[in-house]
């Protein structure tokens, strides 16, 4: 009967948690204060093979006194990691101003071939010029991590941008950026900007304010009908008189000509990015739209095509609306074949992926990784193996000796077995009633003895 006891305690500590968490290694470069990492996307070599993972965000280098004032000198990192969580190369960049990340995006030579990555960011600045310099830089390192140029967006000093992607499909030749300019004190307009290769601008379009505090472009993406590119996607921004903000969803044909709105408002939803499409474009997000148990909020996930909703899905994970939702286009033989979403879960305990397919049908959920004390800003995928980019925290109940630390993690574990709550809570009341029944029996058993004595 002991030997029931013990099988059965041993099926109460097995299935009675409620979660089996993916295994997984953490990396961090530990030398600075307050790094993070911002953003993560695959290396590569000559050989146009992958060969790791570049990851690229800033560091605090130091803090610096001028006229009994203090300041911090923060700047950009890119680090070249292997599989293994190595590091291949570093390349640090900046004065001592207050250096941030825009955007990372690969470059390409005249053949189509990846030779590099640029770095968006606002232009660098040192603390002694008196003030903070304007515009945006396009930083070029080589696929080795060396300097190759670094130059001016081109606009002009005045000029914000939010995001970069890839003009055309396949063979690329170019990029789209979106952001904002202020032309004066009281007046701002938004920018759709097409580069070539070399990152020299081909046109830019301009769009007024209108009877609005500001406008803005905050995201941009191809749009596309059979994996070809027709046009691009761009989510505006406007800041009412009276200080409300509503954003909708435009389209633009390749010359950044005819604009389109597919959705006027997107006001039911609490975030909004966009993603790559077959056919259209995806739309993602937070909505509170839904009715949970335990979050305030969940993930949507939209197709536009035509100018038309093609699907919609609706998540039934239920998550805090502070969390963030990234979702990353998974390709397969150069084809777009499903989806990858990064969410948190409802106390932000744990980041879960989920694989949905190009329609917008859930799958399965392939990770679960304990993450209470990170904070991360970006993944990647690759092999069954899930990389994640951003930082450390210190726990608030412990003493560490940092106080934020640069974050890689690497979770080469496949599968995610997991409990629900109501099934975890009968198979609890289960192994009681089991154990109890052993307790009552043995007694029964031994009672009976002592009285044939």
């Amino acid at each position: 009967m002991k030997k029931y006891m013990l099988i059965g305690l041993y099926m109460f500590l097995f299935l009675g948690m409620k979660h089996v968490y993916a295994q997984d290694t953490v990396y961090s470069i530990n030398k600075n204060d307050n790094e993070v990492f911002q953003f993560i996307i695959d290396s590569y070599n000559e050989k146009e093979q992958i060969d790791g993972n570049l990851l690229v965000g800033t560091f605090l280098k130091e803090e610096i006194e001028i006229e009994d004032k203090t300041y911090e000198d923060d700047q950009i990192m890119a680090i070249k990691y292997d599989d293994n969580g190595n590091i291949v190369w570093s390349y640090r960049y900046g004065k001592n101003g207050k250096d941030t990340v825009i955007d990372v995006i690969y470059t390409y030579d005249e053949t189509g071939k990846i030779d590099g990555y640029a770095i968006i960011m606002p232009t660098t600045y040192s603390q002694e010029e008196q003030s903070e310099a304007s515009g945006i830089t396009i930083l070029k390192i080589s696929l080795d991590g060396k300097f190759l140029y670094e130059k001016p967006s081109g606009i002009d000093d005045q000029e914000e941008f939010h995001k970069i992607s890839y003009a055309t499909e396949n063979k690329v030749d170019g990029y789209i950026a979106v952001g904002n300019k202020k032309i004066d004190q009281t007046k701002e307009v938004a920018l759709l900007v097409r580069y070539d290769r070399d990152f020299n601008i081909l046109w830019t379009r301009e769009f007024p304010k209108g009877d609005y505090q500001s406008i803005d472009y905050i995201d941009v993406s191809m749009i596309q009908k059979d994996s070809i590119a027709t046009g691009y996607a761009v989510l505006k921004e406007l800041t009412t008189n009276d200080g409300n903000k509503e954003v909708s969803l435009l389209s633009y044909n390749l010359e950044g000509e005819e604009e389109t709105i597919w959705n006027p408002s997107l006001e039911k939803y609490d975030g909004y990015s966009l993603a790559l499409s077959k056919n259209g474009v995806l739309l993602y997000g937070l909505t509170e739209d839904v009715k949970l148990e335990k979050g305030e909020a969940s993930y949507y996930i939209l197709n536009y095509s035509d100018g038309e909703e093609q699907w919609e899905s609706i998540g039934e994970i239920p998550i805090p609306k502070k969390s963030k939702v990234k979702v990353l286009p998974i390709w397969k033989e150069k084809e777009l074949s499903e989806y990858l979403m990064m969410v948190q879960s409802s106390d932000l305990s744990s980041t879960e992926v989920i694989k949905i397919d190009l329609e917008g049908m859930f799958l399965k959920k392939i990770k679960k990784i304990a993450t209470e004390y990170y904070d991360i800003s970006s993944f990647n995928f690759r092999d069954n193996t899930i990389y994640m980019a951003g930082q450390i925290n210190c726990p608030k109940d412990d003493t560490c000796d940092y106080d934020t630390n640069s974050l890689f993690l690497i979770s080469d574990e496949e599968k995610v077995i997991e409990v629900e709550d109501k099934a975890s809570k009968k198979i609890l009341i289960g192994i009681c009633i089991v154990i109890f029944l052993g307790v009552l029996l043995s007694f029964i058993k031994n009672k009976r003895k002592k009285l044939l004595r």
